[in-house]
This record gives structure tokens, C-alpha cells and sequence, in this order.
């Protein structure tokens, strides 16, 4: 949605996390959860799990009654009669619609819950800010391709080795070296951008996690290297920015962020 006089809501479709909801998880505007009552042949103990993607901080994964509660976007490719009754076209053959809408077309046998990619919460610009962000190259702006966008969201679903603490950056670098920037693109890997990204992800879209832990510690260590010889000069002090970190750490020193701003 765009509207450059009032606002702009967009959807963030490369961060999937490892969470699964059932449909009691669903819940409708009294706070009850939905039921598959327009089906005669459906019984309450049909239930369906849905992968959650994040799609941004607004109403997102953690947005409480105050902020309006979590809101559902469900994406699909479905061309049925009922499911354009039920969506919205925003591409050629890529439709929207809500968890409502997505019950509906399995209820009537048009579809089931692997056919939609479901996101919690959007990204969301005021007026005149995303305009802002394309001139100061925040974003690239480019023509969407509805087949890109199915081929990519059909790799994240499809790919077993997806760690939802990658953050989406796999996809993004291969979109990246679609538009012929693949060269910007290995130039931040492993940035502090990037790793700052990752953290973010470790701790916001990873639920209950089997996957191998990261060792953090390694990582610190390469991090800290990294940035000593810009940030020592700046310190008034014999003691390098490394071992002042790692003197922190040895103390027991926890819980802090050393936070660097451009």
C-alpha cells in the first residue's frame, strides 16, 4: 500500500522464522480463536500448522493490545473465484489476504495451509520517510517480478538447511546479484551491519531452537579485531579497545552493549 501524502506499508518477505502456529493460535477480533463452522464436513479437530514469517516491526510478533495486536498477512497464488473474493491482487497472480480469507479456501477445498506464506506484521513508512530512504540509497527500488517473488519465497520454504538467524541476507545477496551488484553485495558480508543483523534475528524470529549454537565467542573475538585499529586510535589510553573488551569479559563484566555510531 502506498500513498505518499499519508502512508506506506510494505512487507519484509526474505525472514522466516522456525515457528509453526496452529489454528487455535488464531484469533479473532473478540479474542476468540477461529472454527471451521461454514465447513459441514470439516470437525473441530482439524487443525492446520502455518509457518510464520516475519514481516515487519509494525504489529509484528510482539505487538501487544495497545498496538493493535499482531496483524496477519497471507500470501498466495491461488485464482480461484472465491479466493479473489477473499484477496487482493498486489502483483500479476500474487494475492493477499487475511487469516480469515486463508481459512475460507481450505474450507472449501480450494487449498491448504502450505499454499500460503504467512507473515506477522509489516514495515511501515509516514509520509514522505520511504522517500526519504530511496534518495539516501537506503533501499533500491526496482520493477517487482511476481514469478522472482514466487521463485524466491518457494526456495525459503522449500530449503531445510534455513537458519532463521541468517536473517534473510542469503536471499538478499542473491537478489543482489540479480541487479548486478553482487560485488556491494561481498563487500559488507560479515559486517557489523550484518552480524548486528544476525544477533537481532538469534534473538527475535529463533523459537525454541534444535539448531547448533553459534560460538559467540569466536565471533566476538573476529569482531573486536576487526574494529581495534579504527577505534584504539580514538581511545586516550595505552590499552588497546581489544583488551579493554576482553578485560570487560574476563571481569565478568555481562549484560552491556559497547554500541559504535557513525
Amino acid at each position: 500500500y502506498h500513498n505518499e501524502k499519508e502512508f506506506t506499508k510494505g512487507i519484509i518477505l526474505n525472514r522466516p522464522t522456525n515457528l509453526f502456529l496452529d489454528d487455535e493460535d488464531f484469533l479473532d477480533d473478540n479474542g476468540e480463536p477461529y472454527f471451521k463452522t461454514d465447513n459441514k464436513n470439516s470437525t473441530d479437530t482439524d487443525n492446520n500448522s502455518w509457518r510464520i514469517w516475519f514481516g515487519g516491526d509494525v504489529r509484528g510478533l510482539y505487538a501487544d493490545d495497545s498496538e493493535g495486536g499482531t496483524e496477519i498477512v497471507c500470501l498466495h497464488s491461488i485464482q480461484t473465484d472465491l479466493a479473489r473474493n477473499v484477496s487482493e491482487e498486489i502483483l500479476k497472480n500474487v494475492f493477499t489476504t487475511n487469516y480469515e480469507g486463508a481459512r475460507k479456501l481450505i474450507d472449501a477445498n480450494e487449498a491448504v495451509s502450505d499454499d500460503f506464506w504467512v507473515f506477522a506484521g509489516y514495515a511501515g513508512w509516514s509520509a514522505g520517510q520511504l522517500e526519504e530512504e530511496l534518495n539516501r540509497e537506503s533501499w533500491y527500488m526496482i520493477s517487482a517480478d511476481s514469478e522472482t517473488v514466487w521463485n524466491e519465497l518457494t526456495d525459503q520454504r522449500d530449503d531445510n538447511t534455513l537458519d532463521p538467524r541468517d536473517a534473510g541476507l542469503k536471499s538478499w545477496s542473491t537478489l543482489m546479484g540479480m541487479l548486478g551488484k553482487q560485488d556491494e553485495a561481498r563487500a559488507v558480508s560479515e559486517s557489523f551491519a550484518d552480524l548486528s543483523l544476525k544477533e537481532w534475528a538469534a534473538e527475535s524470529i529463533l523459537f525454541n531452537s534444535t539448531l547448533p549454537v553459534v560460538n559467540e565467542s569466536d565471533e566476538l573475538d573476529d569482531l573486536l579485531k576487526s574494529l581495534s585499529p579504527s577505534i584504539s586510535n580514538s581511545i586516550d589510553s595505552d590499552e588497546s579497545f581489544v583488551d579493554l573488551a576482553q578485560r570487560y569479559i574476563n571481569d565478568g563484566i555481562q549484560g552491556s552493549v559497547l554500541r559504535g555510531s557513525s
